[in-house]
């Protein structure tokens, strides 16, 4: 039992540590992204495919309700303060939900901080069929994604009859 308790305190901890890791890794690709890039001129890495291109976004994903960007920084706020709090008021047992909310905590809080010091987020990865996004975009993507792969999981798990 002591033993379950530790297992739930790590886990816990790897939810902060990954989270952090991820907004990082978000910030320094945007940084790079600042540095190297200058707007409005792309840098083609496959012909017609891939590029980067360095655009401010104030909007949500693909620049939608743009109009709306002094609200975005709380939304990211509340959002990470929602998973923080439910980190710490369940007791997490698998590893996909510490990535999937690491994921997504890293991805909020590296775009909250662009809002809060830019007002707009940076993007820069831009793949010719798709809008240009970031790293942080990506890591939101990836994690509810697999947060929703978590939950169908563990919903299967509580349908599936159990044997004696």
């Amino acid at each position: 039992m002591q033993d379950e308790g530790r297992k739930v305190r790590l886990l816990r901890s790897f939810v902060l540590i990954f989270s952090f890791t991820f907004c990082f890794l978000d910030q320094l690709t945007k940084f790079l992204a600042r540095y190297f890039l200058r707007e409005s001129k792309s840098i083609e890495v496959i012909k017609g495919v891939f590029g980067f291109t360095l655009t401010e976004n104030t909007g949500v994903a693909f620049g939608l309700f743009s109009e709306y960007g002094r609200i975005w920084p709380c939304v990211s706020l509340l959002i990470i303060l929602l998973i923080v709090f439910y980190v710490w008021r369940v007791e997490i047992e698998r590893w996909l939900l510490v990535v999937s909310l690491s994921l997504i905590v890293g991805g909020a809080l590296g775009n909250l901080i662009d809002r809060l010091l830019y007002q707009a987020v940076t993007d820069f990865i831009d793949f010719r069929i798709w809008p240009v996004f970031n790293l942080a975009d990506a890591e939101l993507v990836l994690g509810i994604f697999l947060l929703l792969a978590y939950l169908v999981h563990e919903e299967r798990k509580k349908d599936a009859p159990s044997s004696f």
